[in-house]
């Protein structure tokens, strides 16, 4: 398993089970996801979106998963959960509820400590406030 594939499961953690993941390139390379329920294609759009940044993020190490890694896909994934929250506080409205949010970023991190597992590769976690 490469980088680029353990970071595009980790963020389709976020995907419900059964949902039907077609994407297409509507313009401006932004993908989206269709499916019989307006949340799940923007659940999708969120998965590609995190999938995108973190690829990016992470495109300067080897394509070999290590400690590295992990430790620091893990401390992103709790960044990115703090400043979706933020985000949403300060709005009078968000798609998506706060304990959506924790709940998202929960089966991420439950994948991403699952993958290394799998793979034998232990590492440092970070310090999540919320305990996930």
């Amino acid at each position: 398993m490469t980088k680029n594939e353990i970071i595009e499961a980790v963020a389709f953690a976020i995907i419900p089970e059964g949902a039907v993941l077609i994407e297409r390139d509507v313009g401006h390379g932004v993908s989206v996801g269709r499916s019989g329920n307006n949340q799940q294609g923007l659940e999708m759009m969120l998965a590609r979106m995190y999938c995108d940044l973190f690829q990016q993020q992470f495109d300067y190490l080897l394509d070999e998963p290590t400690p590295y890694l992990f430790a620091s896909l893990h401390s992103h994934l709790i960044a990115s959960r703090a400043s979706q929250i933020a985000c949403n506080r300060g709005l009078e409205f968000s798609l998506y509820p706060e304990a959506q949010v924790i709940e998202g970023f929960g089966k991420m991190i439950t994948r991403l400590r699952g993958f290394a597992q799998e793979l034998g590769i232990a590492y440092d976690e970070p310090v999540d406030p919320l305990g996930q």
